[in-house]
């Protein structure tokens, strides 16, 4: 198993990035693949990387060794980011219980 099939099998959310320039589709990798994949392919897109969480809350990203890929992976990462804070925001004001419950039950990744 290489680190990408690693990663992404310890993720709680898992996104391949496929992409060209600026432009990108995040592909959830936690169910099928092959719609998104054929319109990535469609518009010249390659595999750039992943991004993940954790169950933890710890975020990873792994991208091929090449500028491009780089490059989409970061134009990417903003768009990851708010996909991220989407999912956690409260959608309600009676979730805000919850959500603040979540948080703080978080464990600091940078030790005691």
């Amino acid at each position: 198993m290489d680190a990408q099939e690693q990663l992404i099998l310890e993720s709680e959310i898992a996104m391949g990035v496929l992409g060209k320039g600026d432009e990108f589709i995040l592909v959830p990798l936690d169910g099928p693949i092959e719609a998104a994949t054929m319109v990535a392919v469609a518009r010249g897109f390659v595999y750039s990387g992943t991004f993940t969480v954790t169950k933890h809350g710890e975020s990873a990203a792994l991208f091929e060794p090449d500028l491009e890929s780089a490059h989409v992976m970061l134009c990417a990462s903003f768009a990851f980011a708010r996909l991220i804070a989407d999912r956690l925001r409260p959608q309600s004001k009676d979730d805000f219980a919850q959500f603040a419950e979540r948080m703080w039950s978080l464990e600091d990744p940078r030790g005691a």
